[in-house]
């Protein structure tokens, strides 16, 4: 999967927000949600409710929302505006855990341990306990 993004890389102090959509067609990757140098990026199906509820239950997300994909993406943004070289930075890995952990090797162990036991105690999603990043 691949998160598409025209503006890829882009940061510093003046890097607004920006929206972009994707959908799937054919045989055309499949893109993800996500964010990337201040670029959401949002898959199509997922305003779609029936195929979204397909995916929350597939993923065991039971608060799996547009809304909320939303939510999650402009927290990255927020995360890399305000807290990255800030002096939070120590409090957000406190409460969060390392953020500079691997995350595709994250991912790829929570995947293969089919998810998180006991996340619902401490997180919102089974994914939201696989990595720092997914649990903004």
């Amino acid at each position: 999967m691949a998160l598409r993004s025209r503006e890829r890389g882009r940061s510093g102090p003046g890097v607004r927000l920006l929206y972009d959509a994707s959908a799937e067609r054919g045989d055309a990757p499949q893109w993800v949600t996500g964010h990337a140098g201040g670029v959401i990026t949002v898959n199509a199906v997922e305003a779609d409710t029936p195929a979204r509820k397909r995916i929350r239950h597939t993923l065991n997300e039971p608060y799996r929302t547009l809304l909320g994909h939303f939510r999650h993406e402009i927290a990255h943004y927020y995360w890399h505006r305000l807290v990255e070289q800030g002096p939070e930075l120590e409090q957000f890995r406190l409460m969060f855990g390392d953020e500079q952990a691997d995350y595709q090797a994250a991912l790829e162990e929570h995947y293969a341990r089919e998810g998180t036991t006991g996340w619902q105690e401490q997180f919102i999603s089974a994914d939201a306990a696989s990595h720092p990043w997914e649990d903004l």
